[in-house]
């Protein structure tokens, strides 16, 4: 891994070790850049003197150009967390130092020596000195720095008693889908609260999912995560024992348990049809949370994409739903669309429920409307009983309701568009075929929907990458 320190003022600070700490989280601002190698898009050079700077609650990149003033930059980053913001600091490792005595050991939530010395310039010529990490979270202080209670006593020394406390403070492991017999002691937090109401939203979420959600880092994300699962405010649905034998340590899935519904109750007021949360999450399926998981991935990929932008915001569901013309459509299933299909003569009502829904806003004031179909390749595309489940009765259902102008009375949309996430091209081309073939009076035909694969580069990015309309024409969704 490389690195450029902000010593070599004239060198260009190689990428690969700052992406995977941007990776971990998601940096916001630069408070000690050039223009030519600022690392966020909003940063501060020396002339405006991030020191002099409120970084706010931004996740910040601190490395500092390494000088006397080390000192400053140290009190700074503490400061600044003390004050809301998250802030990783890259400085040399030098232990024996005022200001790391002072600013990092002791006030930082957590320091990690870098392993060998990071390269400057060219990449090919190391740096003179070690480098640490140290990152300075808003809700946490650092322990207590053991030179407090013993003036004088060696750094080498307090560094093996710390890694010995952290070793002994994460054994005895607890087991995984089975919840400890004295679960570990904790204060429930805001952002823990924030974590049972996602779940309590979205049903289930694997612990990467959640992570980008709430803003914080895996580490920190699985720590408490692990806490809540073990107190009995959420549960990890054994459906995942069928596929973890092979699927090795991908992301355990949380869902709400007894506990976290009843804290909601107590706490927000929420209303639930049955508190009985680790009954049904018991009965669920693979399937079913698979799918549900699937959706997420979508969900967590847009959030990310509409982040990486400032000329569009995310709409999310919530915020539809809050300006419907009619309230009362709000209640239950707020996007479900009842509609009477037409087929050989024969009418049936049916109703379709999106997996998504979700908005993009413009700087002008004007948005777009989406429903997301996650398609996981078990329902067949073509039936010729239209009283059976097929996706054809699906697209059949959209049109329908869209040539009713349903989403006008019920959503207050000018339009939409329907959005299909399919398993592979084989099956998207028989889903456009399909949707070509079907002749429904006023509506926009193959245009309505868009349709990608899993194996594409749109669901990295699904609001800049490439979507295929009915048509096969390529689209996107700005």
């Amino acid at each position: 891994m490389l690195f450029t320190p902000r010593a070599a003022r004239s060198g260009r600070r190689r990428r690969p070790f700052f992406d995977e700490l941007d990776a971990e989280f998601r940096f916001t601002l630069d408070p000690c850049a050039t223009p030519a190698n600022a690392k966020c898009r909003r940063f501060f050079t020396r002339d405006l003197d991030g020191l002099s700077q409120d970084w706010d609650r931004h996740h910040v990149f601190c490395n500092p150009p390494y000088c006397r003033m080390m000192h400053d930059w140290g009190r700074k980053c503490f400061e600044a967390s003390r004050r809301g913001a998250l802030v990783v600091l890259l400085a040399h490792a030098r232990t024996d130092t005022r200001w790391f005595h002072d600013w990092v050991y002791g006030k930082a939530a957590e320091i990690r020596f870098v392993r060998g010395r990071l390269k400057f310039g060219d990449g090919c010529q190391s740096g003179p000195f070690r480098s640490l990490v140290a990152i300075y979270r808003p809700d946490i202080a650092g322990p207590t720095p053991p030179g407090d209670r013993h003036p004088g006593r060696a750094g080498a020394a307090w560094y093996d008693e710390v890694m010995a406390a952290m070793s002994a403070a994460s054994s005895p492991r607890r087991p995984r889908f089975r919840r400890a017999s004295e679960p570990p002691a904790f204060r429930l937090t805001d952002d823990d609260v924030e974590i049972v109401r996602l779940l309590a939203r979205h049903r289930f979420l694997r612990s990467t999912h959640i992570a980008v959600l709430v803003g914080r880092s895996l580490d920190r994300t699985n720590d408490r995560l692990s806490r809540l699962f073990h107190a009995g405010y959420l549960d990890r649905p054994r459906a995942q024992l069928d596929y973890y034998p092979t699927a090795g340590s991908a992301p355990i899935a949380y869902a709400l348990a007894d506990r976290g519904a009843r804290l909601l109750i107590e706490r927000d007021g929420t209303e639930f049809a049955n508190v009985e949360w680790s009954r049904k999450n018991r009965s669920a399926g693979r399937p079913f949370i698979e799918h549900q998981l699937e959706v997420m991935d979508f969900y967590v990929a847009l959030q990310l994409a509409a982040q990486s932008r400032d000329d569009v915001r995310l709409i999310h569901p919530d915020e539809m739903v809050a300006t419907f013309p009619d309230q009362s459509f709000a209640e239950h299933n707020p996007f479900a669309l009842r509609v009477r299909l037409s087929h050989q003569g024969a009418m049936r009502e049916t109703a379709i429920v999106p997996d998504l829904v979700f908005g993009i806003r413009f700087r002008d004031g004007s948005r777009r409307c989406f429903v997301v179909e996650v398609d996981r390749g078990t329902m067949p595309v073509t039936r010729s009983d239209i009283r059976q489940t097929s996706f054809e009765r699906k697209m059949r259902a959209y049109l329908t309701a869209h040539a009713a102008k349903q989403h006008e009375r019920h959503f207050g949309w000018k339009t939409f568009r329907v959005l299909t996430v399919t398993t592979d091209q084989h099956r998207m081309k028989t889903m456009m075929d399909a949707l070509r073939r079907l002749r429904i009076p006023r509506s926009y035909g193959p245009a309505l929907f868009f349709f990608t694969t899993r194996d594409t580069n749109t669901l990295a990015n699904p609001i800049s990458e490439t979507w295929f309309d009915g048509n096969g024409r390529d689209t996107t969704l700005i």
